[in-house]
C-alpha cells in the first residue's frame, strides 16, 4: 500500500521554515552580541591609550633666555605641564633638577624652551638652592 504524504508535506514545510527563521533570527542575534562586545573592548582600550597619552606630565624649561656657555642655575629654571605624548627621553624631569644645576648649557635657549640632556655639557661648581643659608651664618 502506497502512504499518502501529502499531506504532511504542508506542515513539515511549515517546520521547516519556521526552524530556518528562527535560527537566523538566533544567529543574528549571537553575531550582534559577539560583535557590540568586541566594538566595545576595542573602543574601552583606544580610549585608555587616548586617556594615557594626553596625560599631563611636568618637564624642566627655562624661564629666560640662556646664552650658551651659560652656568644654569635654580632660579633659570621652571616646571611646564605638556602632554605625555610629547615628551621624550632626553627632556630634564623635576626630579632631575639637582643634577643638572651648576651644568654649563651648550645652546641658546629661549624662555620657555625645554632643557634636554644634550643642550648640557661639563659641570662646574655646585650651585646652592636659594633657600640654602650658609651654616656660619647668624639669623
Amino acid at each position: 500500500m502506497i502512504e499518502d504524504t501529502s499531506a504532511n508535506r504542508p506542515r513539515s514545510r511549515k517546520k521547516f521554515l519556521f526552524s530556518a527563521f528562527f535560527g537566523l533570527v538566533l544567529g543574528g542575534l549571537i553575531g550582534s552580541v559577539i560583535t557590540y562586545h568586541y566594538a566595545s573592548e576595542k573602543a574601552d582600550r583606544f580610549e585608555k591609550s587616548l586617556k594615557e597619552a594626553w596625560e599631563m606630565v611636568y618637564v624642566v624649561v627655562v624661564s629666560q633666555d640662556i646664552k650658551s656657555g651659560t652656568t644654569l642655575k635654580y632660579d633659570m629654571m621652571a616646571k611646564a605641564k605638556i602632554p605625555r605624548q610629547y615628551v621624550s627621553e632626553n627632556m630634564i624631569s623635576p626630579k632631575s633638577v639637582e643634577q643638572v644645576t651648576g651644568q654649563k648649557v651648550k645652546v641658546l635657549l629661549k624662555r620657555g624652551d625645554f632643557i634636554r640632556w644634550g643642550d648640557l655639557g661639563g659641570s662646574t661648581e655646585p650651585i646652592k638652592k636659594p633657600e640654602d643659608k650658609p651654616k656660619n651664618a647668624s639669623p
